[in-house]
C-alpha cells in the first residue's frame, strides 16, 4: 500500500507540473509570443518517508529556464490545497542547489533506503509528444 501511495503522490505531482507547463505553453501559442521561453522541467524529486508511508510535504523541481520557474511561482505560491481536507499552503522557495546538474550531483551522493526506483529522483521528458508517451507508459505499467 505504501508504494501505491508513493506512486500516486509522485504521479499526481508530475501530472500537476505537466498540466501547468502545457497551459503556459498554450498561452504562448495563442498569443503568438515567440520570444518567451516554453515552460518545462527536467528534474523532480518527491522525498518519501517509508515508515510513515507518506511524502515529507516538499519536492525538488528544476524548471528549464528562469521564466518557467517565475510563471510557476506566480501561479502557485501561497496556493491553498483544496483536496484531502488539507490546510497546507503551497510555498515556492529557492533550493540550496540550483539547476539540474547541481541537483543530480547532490542526489548522486545520497543513499536512498528503498527497494524501488519509484522513490528516487527522476528526469522527466519535457515535450508534448514525450508527455503523451510517458502517459502511455504509465498506463502500460499499471496494466490498464
Amino acid at each position: 500500500m505504501g508504494c501505491l501511495i508513493s506512486l500516486n503522490s509522485r504521479e499526481l505531482l508530475v501530472e500537476f507540473l505537466d498540466s501547468h507547463c502545457a497551459a503556459e505553453n498554450q498561452k504562448l501559442e495563442v498569443s503568438g509570443d515567440t520570444d518567451d521561453e516554453r515552460s518545462a522541467y527536467d528534474f523532480v524529486y518527491l522525498p518519501f518517508d517509508l515508515r510513515r508511508k507518506a511524502n515529507f510535504g516538499y519536492a525538488f523541481v528544476n524548471f528549464t529556464n528562469p521564466r518557467a520557474a517565475w510563471k510557476f511561482f506566480l501561479a502557485f505560491n501561497s496556493h491553498k490545497w483544496d483536496c484531502f481536507g488539507s490546510k497546507k499552503v503551497l510555498e515556492v522557495a529557492l533550493a540550496r542547489f540550483q539547476g539540474k546538474e547541481q541537483l543530480l550531483h547532490h542526489f548522486s551522493k545520497t543513499m536512498f533506503a528503498c527497494e524501488s526506483k519509484d522513490f528516487l529522483p527522476m528526469e522527466p521528458m519535457a515535450s508534448g509528444v514525450e508527455l503523451a508517451t510517458r502517459k502511455e507508459q504509465r498506463l502500460a505499467m499499471s496494466g490498464l
